[in-house]
């Protein structure tokens, strides 16, 4: 099987590379060909993997104020559409999606025809702040809604906005300030159609829990296409895997 796997960019790289560094070795042990594309991955985390043939890729990820730039990765996506061209793979499959990861692999991969496995981190693809808890400390139930997304972005924290960076993304909202480097409610508007629509090209969508996989239908995307499919589980993982690349199925968003 030739697979082409594909972290995310991570704010917190540690543990989310090595558990993708475990992810790659297993597939090898499996006598799976794999190449593993690293985004803004470290050379501690991209030593070398028997069997794995790594590609880094610089690709830095912009402030956190910056909400719809933190889901484009033209780096990451040029070097995957390279790989696809230089050997078409049996699957791509997307490590991660949501937070700091490239709302457009999945169609880049379909669209050169090649099916594609998205493993969807749901919190940082509900919430920009990664964690779909309000600033306050209250669990957040409306993650739809840009103002109060927006709001909650300005409250300082440890992952997101300093209180000087808060402060000036408040005073500048309040005079509408025609350029905001803070997050803004316009920001927020089609956040969650731009996560939805890459995931449409999806082959399939894994998640890791029950819970994960009905928060996700909840975007939109059809119960016949999500998978629980938990990080530990190789022959699961495998079982999947197989299952896409001889489904004859050619509904939206499917490769052909």
């Amino acid at each position: 099987m030739n697979l082409i796997l594909v972290s995310g960019r991570y704010p917190e790289p540690a543990p989310y590379h090595t558990v993708d560094s475990a992810i790659a070795r297993e597939l090898a042990d499996a006598d799976c060909a794999v190449r593993w594309i690293v985004p803004n991955g470290e050379s501690t985390l991209t030593q070398p993997v028997e069997g794995v043939r790594i590609t880094a890729v610089a690709s830095a990820i912009p402030p956190f104020g910056r909400v719809q730039e933190r889901l484009l990765d033209g780096p990451t996506e040029a070097v995957l559409t390279r790989e696809i061209r230089r050997e078409m793979p049996d699957l791509v499959h997307l490590l991660d999606y949501g937070g700091c990861s490239s709302v457009n692999a999945s169609w880049s991969a379909d669209r050169m025809g090649a099916r594609n496995l998205v493993s969807v981190r749901v919190l940082p693809t509900l919430c920009h702040r990664g964690d779909l808890m309000h600033g306050k400390g209250s669990d957040c139930e409306d993650w739809e809604n840009p103002n109060r997304c927006a709001e909650c972005c300005l409250i300082p924290s440890p992952r997101g906005l300093g209180v000087l960076g808060s402060g000036l993304g408040r005073i500048l909202g309040l005079v509408r300030f025609p350029v905001n480097p803070y997050p803004t409610p316009l920001d927020f508007t089609n956040r969650t159609e731009l996560l939805l629509g890459g995931l449409q090209f999806a082959s399939k969508v894994a998640v890791q829990t029950d819970e994960e996989r009905d928060l996700v239908a909840s975007l939109g995307i059809r119960p016949e296409r999500l998978e629980v499919v938990p990080n530990s589980s190789l022959a699961a993982r495998i079982d999947l895997y197989r299952r896409i690349i001889t489904d004859d199925w050619n509904g939206a968003g499917g490769a052909s």
